[in-house]
């Protein structure tokens, strides 16, 4: 895979779990920038030259460049071939069960205010 699908692939899997936009914004820039690099093998420090390209991209455009497959795109298949994330708990704490994805919390959900 070339190094500017492979980044458009990385945004997609990033976009498809929720991470941050700024994550996902950054491997769209930087294959914008790959785009405009000739098809032959790049090193990590010509690529991280070019802007917008940072050091985790700079890896994915260097190993796709030589026809491997990078380690952060192996990643974001392994996290989306298992499966959604639960949803985080409605009160928005931190307290939930693994197996059902629900608060465990007991009570109100926030302190209780006395006049």
């Amino acid at each position: 895979m070339d190094p500017v699908t492979t980044l458009e692939r990385i945004a997609f899997l990033l976009e498809r779990e929720l991470a941050s936009p700024y994550r996902v914004k950054a491997f769209r820039t930087a294959a914008e920038a790959a785009a405009q690099l000739p098809a032959e093998p790049i090193d990590v420090a010509t690529a991280e030259r070019l802007p917008g390209v940072g050091p985790a991209t700079a890896r994915v455009i260097a190993d796709a460049s030589v026809g491997r497959t990078p380690q952060y795109l192996l990643e974001a298949e392994a996290r989306a071939a298992a499966g959604p994330a639960p949803p985080p708990a409605r009160c928005g704490c931190a307290r939930r069960s693994r197996a059902t994805a629900t608060c465990t919390r007991t009570g109100p959900t926030a302190p209780s205010r006395s006049n």
